[in-house]
């Protein structure tokens, strides 16, 4: 088995940074990092500087009933 064939045996991510869900949900980058910081967004992690979310858990979170976030 070649390294070509190991690779296409790993899992694909699939993941978001803070500007895709700011694209995403219409609103600001910095809201959703304040709503990160306020654990309203499951699932954050870090690679190097970049702060990434799992499509999954996203789609999950979508499927939610709507709560009130504190906009005006």
């Amino acid at each position: 088995m070649n390294k070509i064939d190991q690779q296409d045996e790993l899992p694909q991510l699939h993941l978001l940074t803070e500007t895709d869900l700011a694209v995403r949900w219409k609103v600001s980058k910095r809201t959703i990092q304040r709503w990160r910081q306020n654990g309203i967004l499951p699932g954050a992690f870090r690679i190097g500087r970049k702060i990434l979310f799992k499509t999954e858990n996203i789609v999950a979170f979508e499927a939610l009933p709507p709560v009130d976030r504190g906009g005006a």
